[in-house]
């Protein structure tokens, strides 16, 4: 599994909300999901992203957090930098929602268990470096 988030360069953090059907559904999250067989970890990130968001990211501008846990896999969290303010095309069987929100927000979200339980374990022994490597792609922006 992979969980990419991603920053514009205004600081903001895009969170992505779960479409109705999937499980967890109307939860927010950082955009993610499986890897496909043969691919590397920054692949399926660049993909997933693509396919939930309609993003395109440079997989060479993917900086990789470290891995957490999951019930049955591990999850390769990245953070990549996006210019501007891109625009979004959700895709509606994967995402039902979409905000751009400060790192306070996401945290206040996290917090709240307004996150899929699962990601917000996995997402736990990252979260100091994930918040460092954040804000520092945030002040290059």
């Amino acid at each position: 599994m992979v969980a990419t988030c991603v920053v514009r360069s205004d600081g903001l953090v895009l969170l992505t909300r779960r479409a109705a059907t999937k499980t967890f559904p109307f939860a927010w999250e950082i955009p993610g999901g499986s890897v496909l067989a043969g691919e590397t970890g920054a692949q399926a990130a660049v993909r997933e992203v693509r396919e939930e968001t309609g993003l395109v990211i440079d997989g060479e501008a993917l900086t990789r957090v470290g891995r957490g846990p999951l019930p049955t896999a591990f999850l390769d969290v990245y953070v990549a930098a996006v210019p501007g303010r891109p625009r979004l095309v959700l895709d509606p069987a994967e995402v039902d929602d979409a905000a751009w929100v400060s790192w306070a927000e996401v945290e206040a979200q996290r917090a709240a268990g307004g996150m899929p339980a699962p990601w917000v374990g996995s997402f736990a022994p990252l979260w100091p470096e994930l918040t460092r490597v954040v804000a520092e792609v945030a002040c290059r922006g």
